[in-house]
């Protein structure tokens, strides 16, 4: 869906697996998460762009071993992200990746995270190909490793040590944006070649 410099788009995702075990006694455990998601942006050329990421998974898993206890549980990940464009070729981006999980009956522990980066930039050269810029990732220290796995009939879960809070001074040239040569028609025997 669209309107004036307004972007939304819903997206879904089904998956669904039987696991086959043998411990002690033949066992089945189907296991299933569904993921709804949204993306929403809107922007105006050389001034702003604005944007939202968010998805949401429910995972659901029994084991026929143990039939009385079942594993549910939500996993959601919300994304706000912006740039403002400034005089002189000055730019303003910011995002954040704030990442909510569900406490199990297993793991009772909170590991919700929000990781939040800026940077603030200008751009020079012609068609702004270089861009110079100062960056804050993980601003508030909260980056942590994490994984959670249900399978057969357990359910497991680490965290485990990452890269937190740093700052950078980068120089980025992009290359994308200087001249391209010539694509070749769509009728040319041999697509690889280039005519000059």
């Amino acid at each position: 869906m669209e309107g004036p410099g307004l972007n939304i788009s819903l997206n879904g995702n089904f998956n669904q697996n039987r696991d086959v075990s043998v411990v002690n006694a033949f066992g089945t455990s189907p296991t299933a998460a569904i993921t709804p998601s949204l993306h929403i942006n809107k922007s105006k050329e050389k001034k702003y762009e604005l944007g939202l990421n968010a998805s949401a998974t429910y995972t659901r898993s029994r084991s026929s071993v143990n039939s009385g206890i079942t594993t549910s549980y939500w996993t959601s990940s919300i994304g706000p992200y912006m740039d403002i464009y400034l005089p002189l070729k000055f730019q303003i981006h910011g995002d954040a990746d704030v990442s909510l999980r569900q406490k199990t009956s297993v793991f009772d522990n909170n590991t919700d995270v929000t990781l939040l980066n800026a940077w603030i930039g200008k751009k020079f050269l012609k068609k702004d190909v270089l861009l110079i810029k100062a960056a804050g990732n993980d601003l508030l220290n909260q980056n942590i490793g994490f994984n959670r796995t249900v399978n057969s009939n357990f359910i497991s879960q680490n965290t485990y040590l990452s890269i937190k809070r740093y700052f950078m001074f980068s120089v980025v040239w992009n290359l994308r944006r200087r001249a391209r040569l010539p694509l070749p028609a769509a009728t040319d025997p041999d697509p690889i070649t280039v005519k000059t």
